[in-house]
């Protein structure tokens, strides 16, 4: 908040609070804050690093409504990713600025399922390769708030025997 000078009346000065707008994050910060989660998630990165980026409440929204929390998530990505899609990559192909303080990534999710069935299909030992698109909000340098959402129709499709 800034207290701005309004005018004066008759010797008497008014003054008004106003919201002050937070400054435009640049790419190179965006990517800079959201980097070490998609480090964490192409198996790569560390706990440690990815959390120093992300707000302790921090929600990930997998539709409007539902999401989960930092904690869950984070058992996820130490317990069940690295044996559902042991080489899994996420790249970043593209960062958008879009407001203040929200960064727009689309991205590549890669990998090959392990294990005896991958979203209930057969396990064939194909790779996959699908868009994704993430709305990252960010707040005090750190991401408060997640969007994301993944071509999984796609994935799937290519993780399909061949016809013969």
């Amino acid at each position: 908040m800034r207290k701005i000078m309004m005018g004066a009346l008759a010797g008497t000065v008014l003054m008004a609070t106003v919201p002050v707008a937070a400054e435009q994050l640049t790419i190179e910060e965006g990517q800079a804050i959201v980097k070490p989660f998609y480090d964490l998630f192409s198996l790569q990165g560390s706990e440690a690093a990815a959390r120093a980026n992300i707000s302790p409440d921090w929600k990930s929204y997998y539709s409007n409504t539902g999401y989960k929390n930092l904690d869950d998530t984070m058992k996820a990505v130490a317990g069940a990713f690295p044996k559902i899609l042991p080489d899994m990559k996420w790249t970043q192909d593209d960062i958008s600025v879009t407001t203040e303080n929200e960064v727009v990534v689309r991205g590549t999710l890669s990998g090959t399922p392990a294990g005896d069935t991958f979203f209930g299909q057969p396990v064939n030992g194909k790779t996959f390769e699908t868009m994704t698109l993430d709305i990252h909000t960010i707040e005090d340098g750190k991401i408060v708030k997640t969007y994301h959402i993944e071509d999984w129709f796609r994935a799937l499709g290519q993780l399909k025997p061949q016809e013969k």
